[in-house]
C-alpha cells in the first residue's frame, strides 16, 4: 500500500544529522554514560577516600599499640618488682633458717 504524500518523509541529510547528534543523541548518551573526565574524577575521589580511610585506621592502630606497648612495659617492670622481692624473700628465709639453727 503506497503512503499517502504527507507522510513521505525526504531523506536526512548530513548537517541535519549533525545538529540532531548535538542537539538530542550527545546530551542523552552524557546523562547515562560517564566520560573520561567523570571516571578520573571519580577515581580521585575514591583515592582521597581511601587515603583518608587509611589515615584514620593508622590512627586506631597507633593508639592500640601504644596501649599494648605501655602494658607489656607495665607487665615487666611488675615482673622485675616480683623477682626482687622474691630473691628477698628466699634471702630472709635463709638467714630466718640460719638464725633457728643456732638458737
Amino acid at each position: 500500500m503506497p503512503m499517502p504524500k504527507n507522510k513521505i518523509k525526504k531523506p536526512l541529510t548530513l548537517d541535519e544529522l549533525a545538529e540532531y547528534n548535538q542537539e538530542v543523541l550527545f546530551p542523552a548518551l552524557e546523562e547515562r554514560f560517564a566520560t573520561k573526565n567523570d571516571l578520573r574524577q571519580m577515581k580521585e575521589e575514591i583515592k582521597e577516600e581511601t587515603r583518608d580511610g587509611v589515615e584514620k585506621l593508622l590512627i586506631k592502630a597507633d593508639k592500640i599499640l601504644k596501649k599494648m606497648d605501655d602494658k607489656e612495659t607495665e607487665e615487666a617492670s611488675g615482673l622485675a618488682l616480683y623477682k626482687r622481692h622474691d630473691q628477698k624473700l628466699d634471702d630472709h628465709e635463709a638467714r630466718i633458717a640460719k638464725l633457728e639453727i643456732k638458737v
